[in-house]
């Protein structure tokens, strides 16, 4: 991936990041990412990782992305700055 663009500022200095989806394949991804480039990284999906693809610094919050409240919880919780 190329670094963030002009327009995306706020993704250049690291920060809390809250990944969507974090424990399938694109999530995964976007993980590994961030926690490689310094963001503290938790992940919000339905399933825990799977052991083979769990990531370092990286944590897990069990919530469904459909439901509104468990998203917000999860953002407050990890007073995540990128979504």
């Amino acid at each position: 991936m190329s670094s963030p663009s002009e327009g995306d500022e706020r993704l250049a200095e690291p920060g809390s990041m809250l990944v969507t989806g974090g424990t399938g394949f694109l999530g995964l991804h976007t993980c590994q990412y961030f926690a490689d480039r310094g963001w503290d990284v938790t992940a919000l999906d339905l399933k825990p990782f799977k052991t083979e693809d769990e990531i370092e610094g990286v944590d897990y919050v069990e919530g469904d992305v459909r439901d509104e409240a468990s998203v917000r919880e999860a953002i407050v919780a990890t007073d995540a700055d990128a979504v």
